[in-house]
């Protein structure tokens, strides 16, 4: 991959602030042989006008310009058509990049469908790194493909801290590097129009097409998060709309698919996501916002070694809890189906090792006292000290 061209597309409207850190962010790329897309969408500040003085002083810089503004869809739609890389990548035009990232990106001695990076998410002056929650290296078995398929949509707790609690793919093509023809043909297959989540929907669409995908933990990728944006804040007729056409954009080609059952079970999980987090964009009162699971046991357990039993929805709360609060220390995390969520990127063991671990407790980590009391049963059956064994129904906030 090395001595490909790269093409990079970004789309402007209205960024005047922040778009000569993006572009020469871009243009000081290490890796020399690519080329910048910007697609000027009609802004009204004066962002067309830098866009011009680039692409008058580096041959690199190609420039399309709307007449009208048609929205993000159509930039990039437009940026990816006029790409004459073999591989392409984006970058929003108020984020930017670090220095060697498509050095980094295009070091890779294998060709793949789809790279994808880690991300710095900067809000407010603080940074933290996100990333996507699956292992990392290569996915090229069918085997594996079916697993990606399993998990082509994160699914980001209701606060809007960025958290996921159903692992898969973050949708922004910024930290991706596609294959421009694959790309051209999926953005033009997005029928109807999308003003929302239209990153997620393309990079859907494009997995459904994927032989070969690397998860790598390279990490240049800058996304700005401001209180201002219209991205992170709504109206209940602009969400409502928003979803509807998402779910229209993917319904038919999910449908069509031979693993169509598990494809709209994630839209729907996806739809109800997007309509859960309508009381955090629309700035609604805390009380009437989202909440999670929440660990009923953690002040009890001050100071204490325990084992997590569960790594499912509940689990999966408590364990962010308990990192996050450091009220006590897991000293082992283990679930029946241990396998399935290693290969989620989550640290999970077998059963099993709780014979060879220590700790005070045994904590169990289901919503329903059923499940709870057959879980229970099997720890007993292992010899584990009745105890030592602790179950309470998570607080629902």
């Amino acid at each position: 991959m090395t001595d490909e061209l790269v093409s990079i597309v970004v789309a402007v409207y209205n960024n005047r602030e922040d778009l000569d850190r993006c572009i020469q962010s871009i243009l000081k790329q290490t890796y020399s042989n690519l080329e910048v897309i910007l697609v000027s969408d009609h802004p009204t500040d004066g962002s067309e006008e830098i866009c011009k003085q680039y692409a008058a002083l580096d041959s690199r810089v190609q420039l399309i310009i709307h007449e009208q503004n048609q929205g993000v869809k159509r930039g990039w739609q437009d940026g990816v058509q006029a790409a004459n890389g073999k591989y392409v990548g984006f970058v929003d035009a108020d984020d930017y990049i670090d220095p060697d990232l498509y050095e980094k990106l295009m070091s890779c001695k294998e060709d793949f469908d789809l790279i994808t990076t880690r991300w710095w998410r900067e809000e407010k002056g603080k940074t933290r790194k996100g990333y996507d929650i699956l292992a990392l290296g290569a996915y090229t078995t069918q085997e594996d493909m079916d697993f990606l398929l399993e998990h082509m949509m994160g699914v980001a707790a209701p606060d809007g801290s960025g958290e996921h609690i159903h692992p898969g793919f973050f949708g922004h093509p910024g930290i991706k590097l596609y294959k421009t023809e694959m790309l051209c043909d999926i953005l033009e297959n997005i029928q109807g129009s999308i003003t929302s989540s239209i990153d997620v929907a393309m990079t859907s669409l494009y997995l459904l097409r994927c032989k070969s995908v690397l998860i790598t933990d390279i990490c240049g990728y800058h996304y700005q998060i401001h209180g201002n944006s219209n991205t992170h804040a709504s109206t209940i007729d602009k969400i409502t709309l928003n979803v509807r056409e998402f779910y229209h954009a993917l319904a038919p080609h999910f449908m069509a698919h031979p693993r169509h059952d598990i494809l709209m079970l994630q839209l729907q999980q996806k739809v109800a996501n997007l309509l859960n987090r309508g009381p955090i964009r629309m700035k609604y009162p805390p009380e009437l916002q989202n909440k999670t699971l929440v660990f009923p046991l953690i002040n009890r357990l001050d100071n204490k070694r325990i084992a997590l039993c569960g790594a499912g929805r509940v689990g999966q709360n408590y364990w962010l809890q308990i990192q996050k609060f450091h009220m006590c220390q897991v000293g082992v995390w283990v679930d029946r189906k241990w396998e399935y969520y290693r290969r989620e990127g989550r640290d999970v063991s077998a059963m099993e090792q709780l014979l060879h671990t220590e700790y005070d407790y045994v904590v169990i980590a289901v919503f329903h006292e059923e499940l709870a009391d057959e879980i229970r049963k099997d720890l007993l059956t292992m010899g584990i000290e009745a105890g030592k064994i602790l179950w309470k129904a998570p607080l629902v906030f």
